[in-house]
């Protein structure tokens, strides 16, 4: 669940950027020592009051409290979080000092991709009538 508190807070330590959720979560989990303990994570987060699901990147603690500021900044906090990657603080460390291109979903190693692909199978699943309806509403704004 997210600690909507927290990660507020964590906005006044970590220069969040719009838009960049995956580099937002890896400073936060190697730059936030409260967080040091923690994953960084990708995955979907839905965002339950407006009915929109997006690919996303956050961090989760020990105990199972998420944190994600760039979330928490644009004021969200019903949010619903479907996990697909989790790295440890070296790992993530080892992302940040080989440069390596993030989200791993998109660019990281096959085992990645492949949980990325199974997870949204099952996020798509669960939350099908609302990208139903998404691509409806998108359909008629067209027409007009």
């Amino acid at each position: 669940m997210l600690d909507y508190e927290r990660s507020l807070a964590i906005t006044k330590k970590v220069d969040i950027q719009e838009k960049e959720c995956y580099s937002n979560a890896v400073y936060t989990l190697l730059c936030c020592e409260e967080c040091e303990n923690g994953l960084y994570v990708e995955g979907f987060a839905f965002l339950t009051d407006r009915g929109m699901l997006l690919e996303h990147g956050w961090v989760e603690l020990t105990d199972g409290s998420i944190i994600d500021p760039t979330l928490a900044a644009l004021g969200h906090r019903n949010i619903e979080y479907s996990p697909a990657i989790k790295l440890n603080y070296d790992q993530a460390m080892e992302l940040v000092e080989n440069e390596s291109d993030i989200p791993l979903m998109l660019n990281g190693s096959i085992q990645d991709q492949e949980a990325y692909r199974k997870t949204r199978e099952e996020v798509h699943k669960k939350y099908a009538r609302w990208i139903v309806s998404s691509e409806l509403f998108n359909n008629e704004l067209e027409q007009y």
